[in-house]
């Protein structure tokens, strides 16, 4: 069963952190006053303010102090929505999905980015932390990362797509180690692995389920109607488009395989049992007929032969031997042994 994914730490803040940068791939951290100045000020520096959607006085200065439409401001804070974009108000309003690398999290507990981009603004908000976020602030703190704020939604969303992949590698190596005990078929552990197979194929579709509209958001982002957003830049965002959808492949293949892999297991737990219930039935059909002698011989009725006789019991067990290693001869010629 999934968790909840969008579990915050109470100790957050409420503002994150808010970067101005330099359009040279730094960025200097700005504090809560200093933002007030800066996010007014008209001039052309890029400002990104990250902040924690669940908190009160965050919802307060996205109404109140952002400047943005009370729609968009619904938007961005709405409690469940898909990953996807479209352009509002001048603006690229995208909500994007990372996976959830907390400790104690399961990575397919997909946790929500929300993101406002306009052409030196952008405003992304989250409940629970987001490695790709942290990347990307770092490559900022080290003079490396974008320039631009489109540059910022650039890499960000390749950063979520690289978090992603490093997941789906996980489960493809997985699924080998899967495939290489089948190959054995050691009947010990064929149920372990039959269940892991599953929890495997569980975790493709779930991941699947965020990743696949990911892929269309960023090619609706891509050919959104923006004046700011030229051609280059559309072109990296449909190439992070394409990288998203080599990941759903990625992903179809691990449950596809899973899914194979799944009715192997199956298919030789079955196959097991036959052949037990098979050598069973053989058993009892060899006995079968020792029984009925035994049986017969055992009734308490007068006139029972070699009663008297000190080797009758010895004729008896040679019998029953004759008996049976006739049976097992006659089962040997047809075949069914």
């Amino acid at each position: 069963m999934m968790t909840d994914p969008d579990t915050v730490a109470p100790e957050d803040p409420w503002l994150l952190f808010a970067m101005r940068l330099d359009g040279r791939g730094g960025a200097s951290a700005l504090t809560e006053q200093e933002l007030e100045t800066a996010w007014s000020d008209p001039d052309k520096a890029v400002i990104w303010v990250h902040l924690r959607r669940d908190a009160p006085e965050a919802q307060a200065w996205l109404r109140e102090r952002s400047g943005y439409d009370e729609i968009l401001c619904d938007r961005l804070l709405a409690a469940e929505t898909r990953p996807g974009a479209d352009a509002f108000e001048g603006r690229l309003e995208a909500n994007l999905r990372g996976v959830n690398l907390n400790p104690g999290a399961e990575p397919e507990d997909m946790v929500s980015l929300r993101l406002s981009v306009s052409e030196n603004r952008i405003v992304t908000l989250r409940l629970k932390k987001l490695r790709a976020v942290e990347d990307v602030q770092g490559l900022l703190a080290a003079g490396r990362g974008p320039k631009t704020a489109l540059g910022l939604f650039h890499r960000l969303a390749e950063r979520l797509a690289e978090r992603i992949h490093a997941v789906v590698l996980k489960l493809e190596e997985e699924i080998d180690g899967f495939e290489s005990a089948l190959d054995e078929r050691d009947p010990r552990t064929l149920t372990a692995h039959r269940h892991a197979l599953a929890d495997a194929r569980r975790r493709a579709v779930e991941l699947r389920r965020y990743i696949a509209p990911q892929r269309e958001a960023l090619a609706l982002a891509a050919e959104c109607d923006l004046p700011w957003l030229k051609e280059p830049m559309r072109r990296r965002l449909r190439d992070a488009r394409e990288r998203y959808g080599r990941i759903v492949d990625d992903l179809d293949g691990v449950r596809e395989r899973a899914a194979v892999g799944f009715e192997e297991a199956v298919a030789l737990q079955g196959e097991r049992m036959n052949r037990t219930m098979y050598m069973l039935a053989v058993v009892a059909a060899i006995f079968l007929p020792l029984g009925f002698v035994t049986g017969l011989l055992g009734i308490n009725v007068g006139g029972m032969p070699g009663t008297e006789s000190g080797a009758a019991f010895w004729i008896v067990c040679a019998v029953l031997a004759a008996l049976g290693l006739g049976v097992w001869l006659w089962f040997k010629r047809r075949g069914l042994m």
